[in-house]
């Protein structure tokens, strides 16, 4: 009886220890490009993964700056990360697109959603790399848009409708800021190695984060990840003094995008 009972406890310890491991939550930060990072200061994201019994993960993305919900979505592996099955993205806290991955492709069709609403802005099927079909809709629901295009948004053709389904000019769905000239080019004639850096031996790279408007102007520039020395100022003053870019437009309205640009400090 007493080796019946030691049977049945150590059968009873294997049969719990994976859902016991299925239960654990792993927390990963990610830098400005995407990379994973143990220095908490430099993230912008975290994830926290928790193992799923099929050896999957969930995973929930959350932004460090002010913890809100960006993302939940499926993980078949997440060293390296492979993303594999449903995801939902998320903004100022309301669900803004979903749809699947395959082995880190977007398959099927996705689906984005108007701001704070459940209501339908616009969808992209999947075809191929080249071969994305889009259509856009109206607040009402009516069809505005159905266009082609490839996954960088550069080359483009389809059709566009007025609110009562007449046939008008095409217009791309998205254009996306561009700068007329090569940036890092510029940032390496026009920024000054700080004296007081310099004195101290101070190094390295400052992440900085800008927005082109609608308008292509340079705006809300903000450092990310800083060294002193005045190399901060330095960074923020070059990347404010950029010229003009062309601006973005999406479904026919000027929209603001984000950039990140590293500027390096070293001696010569």
């Amino acid at each position: 009886m007493l080796i019946m009972k030691r049977y049945i406890t150590v059968l009873f310890t294997l049969v719990m220890l994976p859902l016991l491991c299925a239960g654990q939550i792993d927390t990963v930060y990610y830098g400005y490009s995407g990379q994973r990072t143990t220095d908490v200061k430099e993230a912008i994201d975290y994830c926290l993964y928790q193992p799923q019994a099929n050896n999957t993960f969930i995973g929930k993305k959350y932004s460090v700056k002010d913890k809100q919900l960006e993302s939940i979505g499926n993980y078949s592996a997440i060293d390296p990360i492979v993303l594999d099955g449903h995801f939902e993205g998320y903004e100022n806290g309301y669900i803004a697109a979903e749809g699947n991955y395959d082995h880190n492709k977007k398959t099927g069709t996705w689906a984005y959603y108007r701001e704070g609403t459940k209501t339908k802005w616009y969808t992209e099927t999947y075809v191929s790399t080249d071969k994305i079909k889009l259509k856009s809709y109206y607040p009402n629901g009516r069809l505005k848009r159905k266009e082609k295009h490839n996954d960088t948004y550069t080359i483009a053709s389809g059709k566009c409708f007025n609110e009562k389904g007449k046939k008008i000019s095409f217009t791309p769905f998205y254009t996306a800021p561009k700068a007329l000239y090569r940036v890092d080019e510029y940032v390496a004639e026009n920024v000054k190695y700080p004296e007081n850096a310099r004195n101290r031996s101070i190094e390295g790279d400052v992440i900085v984060r800008f927005a082109v408007n609608g308008d292509g102007d340079i705006t809300d520039v903000k450092v990310i990840k800083g060294i002193a020395g005045g190399c901060n100022e330095e960074s923020v003053r070059v990347i404010s003094g950029m010229p003009k870019w062309t601006g973005g437009i999406k479904d026919d309205k000027k929209v603001s995008v984000y950039f990140y640009q590293s500027v390096t400090f070293r001696p010569e």
